[in-house]
């Protein structure tokens, strides 16, 4: 599908903000408007990585499934539908307060912003790239 691929991390944090709560999979999968079967899939995958000692990338294959951004975008949608937004955002804001890395943090951030400012969030992620490639450049023709 051309779907870009995301840090199963990402699932593994929304699977604790479930626990607990009287949310089945079957219920989570209808509200994000998905198959419940890829819910189960993206279990399989941490469950490949946690047992087997599998790099995401292997459990996938061997799942043949992905753990998608667009997956992750829908399932943290169905979350705000059945536990509200705002509880949502607690959470992930409470997760990267815990979080020691620097992308998961950035794409729990990413993940609780909303969708109008996310072109500009791209402009402005861009601009950076464009900016450390030209460092980069420069610290190579001091060498």
């Amino acid at each position: 599908m051309g779907e870009l691929d995301a840090d199963i991390g990402e699932f593994e944090l929304y699977t604790k903000i479930v626990a607990g709560k009287d949310i089945s999979d079957t219920r989570w999968a209808k509200a994000a408007r998905i198959p419940q079967p890829r819910i189960a899939e993206l279990h399989g995958i941490v469950r490949l990585m946690k047992e087997e000692g599998l790099t995401q990338e292997e459990a996938s294959k061997r799942m043949k499934r992905d753990c998608t951004h667009v997956k992750l975008d829908k399932l943290y949608r169905g979350l705000c539908n059945l536990l509200g937004e705002e509880y949502m955002a607690k959470s992930i804001e409470s997760a990267i307060k815990h979080e020691r890395n620097p992308r998961r943090r950035l794409q729990y951030k990413l993940r609780k912003l909303p969708a109008k400012l996310l072109p500009k969030v791209e402009a402005y992620l861009r601009q950076l790239h464009t900016e450390s490639e030209q460092d980069v450049e420069g610290q190579s023709k001091k060498k």
